[in-house]
């Protein structure tokens, strides 16, 4: 029996969370785990390891919910700790780390975050702004990291390629996961949803859920529904996600600029619970982030069993398949002539979704992490 620490401070919403909340909800009695955990995720995780007496969750304090006093407290702090525990693997779940880990311990990370990589993605936030100096920091971070690491998580092919390129060493250490789908979102009711709170009909709409960002391409999309409602295209957008400053603006006036309030509905965020039914209650849906590791959303997309237009960027085909429709989310046209088309044999584009439902059916949580805690004691002592 080996003891896995498994550090879970970075993650602090979306994706990070989902992927720590269903590792949790998997692991089994084989092993003891012990989970660092701020205030701002403790409550959620705590419900993943209910009635999991091998599952501890350590509160790291109030002030690791700072990147700079985190990064002070894993340097001289956590060697300590982990030293005490007598702990026989540290997990950077979230991604880079600073921890100087003792010796006699496996040491791994993940990669979960592709946008410090991608020069151009990261091109699309303000040249002066905070964010873009947070992704070129976060590039030499996680490539530290990775290279202080004795194994390292990817979550696709795409990242390993990428990753590998910087560091060749890390094609030996690494090895490829994918995320899994919890199980819920492969019995949605939609009558379990009230649609008409956004104004729309079960069946009568698109639907993307996805934070707003600048890759995530919200505006790009709001101006192809202006392209469809001139050909008298008649089923709404209903955009649904994280609402983040900056940029969620832009998207509101570039759907008022375009006269487009009635057909580019934004609704914030939905709970990760009610998502399921959320998903089976859309005629289509859309996913058009242009950079991904191994995107949760467009899995739990697949699930649904309802078609979907996807981003065409890596690594999404690899992750969807040849039955989703692939369009360019900056190109004008893109989407619109593809769902137009599409729409002249609607029994024909329903067919696809129960293609990608089966497709999703490969993917499970349970699997991903079973593979993870194996690959993570492969060689312990």
């Amino acid at each position: 029996m080996a003891t896995i620490v498994i550090n879970a401070l970075s993650a602090r919403r979306g994706g990070g969370q989902t992927y720590i909340r269903n590792l949790l909800a998997c692991l089994d009695e084989s092993h003891k785990y012990i989970v660092l955990v701020g205030s701002y995720n403790s409550r959620l995780f705590e419900k993943a390891a209910a009635g999991k007496f091998y599952i501890r969750l350590y509160d790291c304090g109030k002030l690791n919910v700072y990147p700079l006093w985190r990064l002070f407290w894993e340097y001289f702090t956590l060697p300590k700790l982990l030293r005490m525990w007598k702990a026989d693997v540290y997990y950077a779940a979230g991604g880079g780390t600073f921890v100087r880990v003792p010796k006699g311990i496996v040491s791994a990370t993940i990669i979960r975050n592709m946008l410090p990589f991608d020069l151009k993605e990261r091109s699309r936030f303000p040249f002066f702004s905070l964010a873009r100096l947070k992704l070129a920091l976060l590039k030499y971070i996680a490539l530290y990291a990775v290279k202080r690491s004795d194994k390292v998580v990817f979550i696709s092919e795409y990242s390993k390629k990428i990753v590998t390129e910087s560091i060749p060493e890390a094609a030996r250490k690494g090895q490829v996961i994918y995320h899994g789908i919890d199980s819920h979102f492969f019995t949605p009711q939609a009558a379990d949803f009230d649609f008409s709170r956004f104004g729309v009909k079960r069946d009568e709409f698109y639907l993307y859920v996805s934070a707003f960002n600048h890759y995530k391409a919200q505006a790009e999309l709001a101006r192809e529904w202006g392209f469809l409602v001139k050909n008298e295209f008649p089923y709404p957008l209903l955009l649904t996600g994280f609402l983040e400053p900056g940029y969620t603006d832009y998207v509101r006036k570039t759907i008022s600029n375009l006269g487009l309030e009635d057909k580019v509905i934004i609704t914030g965020p939905v709970s990760y619970e009610k998502l399921p039914a959320y998903y089976a209650g859309a005629r289509s849906l859309v996913f058009a982030s242009s950079c991904e590791c191994c995107p949760n959303i467009l899995l739990e997309m697949m699930a649904s069993g309802k078609p979907i237009f996807c981003s065409q960027f890596p690594p999404m085909p690899e992750i969807g398949g040849k039955n989703l429709i692939y369009f360019d989310p900056y190109q004008r046209g893109s989407l619109s002539e593809k769902i137009l088309q599409a729409e002249k044999d609607f029994e024909s584009l329903r067919n696809l979704g129960i293609l990608n439902r089966k497709r999703a059916e490969t993917f499970r949580w349970q699997e991903s992490a079973d593979q993870t805690v194996q690959f993570l004691i492969d060689q312990v002592r």
